[in-house]
């Protein structure tokens, strides 16, 4: 009998799912002017970190989370000056 944890495909998929799920969550926290956890700010980035590292492209959704969570005007967003992960 085998035991897999699922592909990696299968794996990836699963962290694009709960990165959607918790940039949702956490822009209507946003909008309710809620406070956000901490632990809820780390898992955007750690997400956006993983996709980084294996060369996927954000969703659209946890790239907005994390652009209104920066501070970032659009102006400086828009000329290059928005979010980057430095590894």
């Amino acid at each position: 009998m085998s035991t897999t944890n699922g592909s990696g495909s299968e794996r990836l998929g699963e962290l694009i799912r709960l990165a959607i799920d918790l940039s949702d969550r956490v822009l209507m926290a946003r909008l309710a002017d809620q406070e956000i956890p901490t632990r809820q700010l780390r898992a955007l980035v750690e997400a956006a970190m993983l996709l980084h590292e294996r060369g996927e492209s954000w969703p659209a959704l946890l790239n907005q989370a994390l652009y209104e969570l920066s501070g970032t005007t659009e102006e400086s967003f828009s000329e290059g000056g928005g979010l980057q992960i430095v590894t």
